[in-house]
């Protein structure tokens, strides 16, 4: 269920899509993203930190934040990356980029307990939108390690795009980013037709989406839902931008499996 986040730049709606640990992604289980090794991903898919943007607004995390994110005021560190401290994210927007695009809807992934929790942060409105990026803002840099699917050409320019729009400051200079698609074409490029994500799922992860939104229908859906405000219109834009997480999830133990099978070959 949908839920009202303050933030000091208004109000947006949360909510948390709990996976369990046993949930099987095509031929993996979520629990298996325990035994990667992240490091060895990490070096695969290219990883690196962001430059700063912006800096100088401190982030500290909200009452409730995963527990696994850093304290307020704990300092990043050289430490290997450890998916247990680890969020794997991914935006809806209205566009490509330019005038008039804007993100909507920004899913956060993240192990907590037994579960994959997905946390999505969604705007009712585009005057929603500050507030959304504001609590963004706060979460992403508490994580010492991100994972997108593209996110280094596409999700991060908008998402620092439209914070410098509504004055939003967000450092992730201390976060190391870990993008699953330069990973993906080290890996599989030579052998399948392409590396889209869903490419990838079915031919790495044995995984089959069954009546999901395609990508293009997206920004329609969410115009159209401004038009009649019915919330129950976009649940399969929700459910895309779950599956897109989850997905990360899967493609980062096939990545292990993969590299791991060739190094002991060796």
């Amino acid at each position: 269920m949908w839920q009202p986040h303050e933030t000091p730049l208004g109000v947006h709606v949360v909510r948390s899509v709990v996976n369990p640990a046993e949930y099987r992604h095509g031929k993996y289980a979520l629990r298996q993203v325990l035994d990667v090794d992240a490091t060895q991903v990490a070096r695969t898919a290219g990883a690196r930190r962001p430059r700063s943007f912006r800096r100088g607004e401190s982030t500290s995390p909200k009452e409730g934040a995963p527990k696994n994110q850093r304290t307020s005021g704990e300092a990043a560190d050289s430490s290997p990356p450890d998916v247990r401290r680890m969020v794997f994210w991914d935006t809806e927007t209205t566009g490509l980029g330019g005038p008039g695009t804007y993100v909507f809807l920004v899913g956060l992934g993240y192990l907590e307990d037994d579960a994959f929790v997905v946390r999505q942060h969604f705007i009712r409105s585009p005057d929603e939108e500050p507030a959304m990026l504001r609590a963004v803002a706060e979460t992403l840099p508490q994580w010492p390690t991100m994972t997108t699917f593209n996110g280094v050409s596409f999700d991060l320019p908008l998402l620092r795009a439209r914070m410098k729009a509504h004055n939003v400051k967000m450092d992730l200079s201390d976060v190391l980013h870990s993008d699953l698609l330069y990973g993906a074409r080290r890996l599989w490029q030579r052998r399948l037709p392409n590396c889209r994500l869903q490419t990838l799922e079915e031919h790495i992860l044995d995984f089959k989406r069954q009546g999901d939104v395609p990508s293009a229908a997206v920004p329609g859906m969410y115009f159209d839902y401004l038009e009649s405000g019915d919330l129950s219109s976009l649940e399969g834009v929700f459910h895309h931008n779950v599956l897109d997480i989850v997905s990360l999830a899967g493609l980062m133990v096939a990545m292990h499996e993969h590299v791991a099978s060739a190094e002991s070959a060796d």
